[in-house]
C-alpha cells in the first residue's frame, strides 16, 4: 500500500498536464470508433484510457483495458474471422499467457509473443486431438506431444510444424515405431515394435524419404544398439 500512496515529483508534474474521466466517450478515429473511459492529455486531447471497447473498420474489435490510447492490461480481442483471443496485452498484442478461440472450433491455452503462440502451450483441435508441447512463430516447434483424433500419438522433436528429429510414434493399435523423422517422413534407423494379441514382435529397420529400406527382426537389446545396427543396413 506504500508504493500506491507514493508518489514522486515527476509523476505530479505528469498529472498536471492530464485528467483521468471515469464517465464514457465516443472518439472517431480513421480505424475505427472507440468508446469508453479516457484520459485528457496536453491541449486537452482524449486518449482511450480505462475500460472501454474499440470496433475497428475491419469489423475486429477489443474489449478491455487501455493506457494512454493503447491497449495495455486485461482485455479481449475479436478478430474479423471471428477467432477470439484473451489475455494481458502490452503495446496492443499479448505478450504472455493467453487463450484464444479460433473461428474453426481449436483452442489454443499458453504463452504467446506479440500476439503469436510462442513458448510452451496447448492447442485442442475441434476435430478430436490436442498437441501439447513448444511453438514458435506460431507452429509446433520443439518437444512436443500431439495425439491424434483417431487415438495414435507422436512425442518427440519437432519443426516448422512438422514431425522433424527423434520421436515415437504409436498408433491406435499400440504399434510403436520410434526413431527419426523429416519433414513428417520416416528417415533413419527405427526400431520397431508390432503387437498383436498380447504378444510383441520387434524389429530394426532403416527408411529413407518414408520409403522402407530394409527390416529386420530384433533379438533383442537396447534401442541405441539397434539404431546402430540399422545404420549399416
Amino acid at each position: 500500500m506504500a508504493g500506491l500512496v507514493r508518489v514522486s515529483a515527476l509523476a505530479l508534474s505528469v498529472l498536471a498536464f492530464t485528467t483521468f474521466e471515469a464517465t464514457a466517450v465516443t472518439i472517431q478515429y480513421k480505424d475505427g470508433v472507440y468508446e469508453g473511459q479516457y484520459i485528457r492529455g496536453k491541449n486537452n486531447k482524449k486518449q482511450p484510457h480505462g475500460q472501454g471497447i474499440f470496433r475497428f473498420n475491419s469489423g475486429a474489435s477489443y474489449k478491455g483495458t487501455f493506457a494512454r490510447g493503447r491497449m495495455a492490461g486485461h482485455g479481449v480481442y475479436t478478430y474479423q474471422s471471428g477467432t477470439r483471443c484473451r489475455g494481458e496485452f502490452s503495446k496492443g498484442k499479448i505478450s504472455s499467457y493467453g487463450v484464444c478461440q479460433y473461428a474453426n472450433g481449436n483452442v489454443y491455452e499458453g504463452n504467446m509473443v506479440r500476439s503469436v503462440r510462442q513458448g510452451q502451450g496447448t492447442m485442442t483441435f475441434a476435430k478430436g486431438g490436442r498437441y501439447r508441447g513448444q511453438w514458435l512463430k506460431g507452429k509446433v516447434h520443439g518437444e512436443g506431444k500431439m495425439i491424434y483424433a483417431n487415438g495414435a500419438s507422436y512425442v518427440g522433436d519437432w519443426r516448422n510444424g512438422k514431425r522433424n528429429g527423434q520421436g515415437s510414434y504409436r498408433d491406435s493399435k499400440g504399434n510403436l515405431l520410434r526413431g527419426y523423422w523429416r519433414n513428417n517422413m520416416k528417415d533413419g534407423p527405427f526400431y520397431i515394435r508390432y503387437q498383436k494379441n498380447g504378444k510383441f514382435s520387434i524389429f530394426c529397420g532403416k527408411y529413407s524419404n518414408n520409403n522402407k529400406v530394409r527390416i529386420e527382426r530384433y533379438q533383442g537389446g537396447t534401442v541405441a544398439s539397434c539404431f546402430q545396427w540399422a545404420r549399416t543396413f
